[in-house]
């Protein structure tokens, strides 16, 4: 292997990630899954209620729809991509979900020379991760999940393979607050070239004023051997519009995933009965590769996991004490119709 082409595959493994903010092993699992938490600026971890929760915060799938598959596309400068497809399934008699998340990442087609600058043909780099995920709610409050994902990771005609867990817990102690709290790559290792990757620790929290249709979410991250924090802010106003069916979302977020520098998100998403489209547009100041775009769709089946909260409670309670009204008030009219009729015979 010439040494131009040892050079290059090392920049295009570690260019694949647009927040590396830290240049830690395999970058590409870093880089945010999915439109909807990319606009948010990262901060999804409380807020996920896709399928992208399998990369966010697997606890989080057994409270989304019963069945659901997403795909997003995101095309990087340099030719480079980042993609994923994820599908997720909710038993709720057992209160538990499984799902399966494959995320690629590189870019194909380069040139490749050698030290004398003569032609040695073209060069590929693929970083490729396959999770299997699973969660289980031991009640509408908390509920808990994990990750097992393998790896597949290639420059030209070397590769290396690993594997890795994640951990991770869900909160929702009110229907309009939410906590979430992962521990990604707990332990994940990737041959011997890079060795074991650093776990990063997130926590996140989030608020839903359903009334006006606005949320505000928040996360925090630490990486091992990293004595910095970093920080993500999310902003989204959602609105259902009844002549046209559809839910439509405005979102915007900041971050300093570089730790010294924001970066800058905003995006919007539609959704009609089972379909759903995101756009994001990603800026970061770190960034020298320029802004990127990012796609998603997705499509659901069933009904999402319905909280029952304390207004709800009351809400119910209201509601059977009208019908008990509604229903004595026909009976006693009924009782005044035979008291007529008894009298007029």
């Amino acid at each position: 292997m010439k040494s131009t082409k040892i050079f290059l595959g090392i920049l295009l493994s570690f260019s694949t990630n647009v927040f590396a903010g830290n240049n830690s092993a395999l970058p590409y699992l870093k880089i945010n899954v999915g439109a909807k938490s990319d606009a948010l600026g990262g901060a999804f971890t409380a807020l996920s209620d896709d399928v992208t929760g399998i990369y966010w915060n697997p606890a989080t799938t057994v409270f989304g729809f019963e069945k659901q598959a997403q795909v997003s596309y995101q095309h990087l400068t340099f030719d480079r991509k980042h993609n994923f497809l994820g599908y997720s399934q909710r038993f709720p008699v057992k209160n538990f979900a499984l799902g399966v998340m494959l995320i690629n990442s590189g870019t194909t087609g380069i040139k490749s020379y050698d030290l004398n600058n003569q032609s040695t043909g073209k060069i590929s780099s693929s970083d490729n991760a396959l999770f299997f995920s699973g969660s289980y709610g031991f009640n509408q409050f908390f509920s808990l999940g994990g990750n097992l994902k393998f790896l597949y990771n290639s420059i030209d005609n070397q590769s290396d393979t690993g594997f890795g867990f994640d951990l991770a817990s869900y909160y929702r102690p009110l229907k309009e607050v939410k906590f979430g709290l992962v521990v990604h790559d707990v332990y994940t290792k990737a041959g011997s070239s890079i060795g074991r990757v650093p776990w990063n620790v997130k926590f996140g929290a989030a608020y839903e004023y359903f009334p006006k249709g606005l949320t505000g979410t928040a996360d925090v991250s630490k990486i091992e051997g990293d004595s910095k924090v970093a920080y993500s802010l999310g902003s989204q106003w959602k609105f259902y519009d009844e002549g046209t069916n559809i839910e439509i979302a405005f979102r915007s977020g900041l971050n300093t995933i570089s730790f010294e520098n924001f970066g800058f998100s905003a995006g919007i998403g539609f959704k009609k009965d089972r379909f759903g489209f995101e756009y994001a547009f990603v800026s970061n100041s770190e960034n020298i590769f320029g802004q990127t775009h990012v796609i998603s769709t997705s499509f659901s089946i069933g009904e999402t996991y319905k909280y029952i909260g304390r207004n709800d409670q009351a809400e119910d309670v209201d509601y059977e004490l009208q019908e008990i009204r509604r229903q004595r008030i026909l009976e006693e009219q009924k009782l005044e119709e035979l008291m007529k009729d008894l009298n007029k015979k």
